[in-house]
């Protein structure tokens, strides 16, 4: 794990903003975001749980206008509130129309402090953003029973040979998507155990057909079609993520609160 700049002379509100704008004319981004929540469904539907009230409740923090935490909640057949802590205005703008089933709240919860506590609570791709990641999820694991997170594997050789040669910016402000931390397995575990009782995780690439790849060069084309391919199917997860980068979708229970749900493991 490592970080360089950060956003503390610079506009963050604006920053996100911006990207907010740029993010939605991504190619195949709705369905990687999908991807992302059925991901995290798995996981959850590993736990056995009861919960002493008639109603569950699930948020995400930085979760853009929903689109992940709505493909979560359409796995489940329990009765919900969900919330969605959102620092982009525009993002949440846009999902007050497209799901009002969930509560959206336009905050930063690096600065303001989340009062209401939770049954499960999602970060996914919001650590890495995060400049001092280690204290925001202590301050997690002190409002929910259970999380569910999807971190990127980004310390990779891959990602090292781009950024050596120029094809992939610096961490911090430079950063197309802001990213101010890069982690493996190992590291982004590490973290996460600090405050967390880890159940269950795995590793998982995205799929190729979500991959754009027109605006690669030859050898990038042979790279993302073929190499890339082959490592995936035929390399162990583990070893797989120390070349290419890949996310790491975790479940774990809180160390800091009495859980208020049944679980049995």
């Amino acid at each position: 794990m490592n970080t360089t700049g950060n956003f503390t002379e610079y506009n963050k509100q604006q920053f996100y903003e911006n990207w907010a704008e740029a993010a939605r004319t991504e190619p195949f981004r709705i369905e990687i975001l999908k991807w992302k929540g059925q991901n995290l469904s798995k996981l959850y539907n590993k736990l056995d749980i009861v919960t002493k009230f008639k109603t569950i409740k699930i948020a995400e923090i930085g979760g853009a206008e929903g689109i992940v935490l709505s493909s979560f909640i359409e796995k489940l057949n329990t009765p919900l509130e969900a919330y969605n802590f959102e620092l982009s205005k525009n993002f949440i703008d846009i999902g007050n129309k497209l799901y009002p089933n969930i509560h959206y709240i336009n905050t930063d919860p690096t600065k303001e402090k989340i009062k209401i506590k939770f049954d499960i609570l999602i970060l996914s791709d919001i650590i890495e953003h995060i400049e001092n990641d280690e204290y925001f999820l202590e301050s997690c694991a002190e409002i929910t029973n259970y999380i569910l997170i999807k971190l990127p594997l980004e310390n990779t050789l891959h990602t090292k040979f781009l950024r050596k040669i120029g094809k992939l910016s610096d961490l911090g402000v430079v950063h197309p998507a802001g990213h101010l931390h890069e982690y493996n397995i190992k590291t982004g575990i590490n973290l996460i155990k600090k405050q967390f009782e880890i159940i269950d995780f795995f590793c998982e690439d995205m799929p190729f057909n979500l991959r754009p790849s027109e605006n690669l060069t030859v050898l990038g084309k042979i790279d993302n079609r073929i190499i890339r391919r082959l490592c995936y199917y035929y390399l162990p997860g583990h070893i797989y993520s120390k070349f290419y980068d890949s996310s790491l979708f975790v479940l774990a229970k809180s160390k800091r609160i009495n859980n208020d749900m049944n679980y049995k493991g």
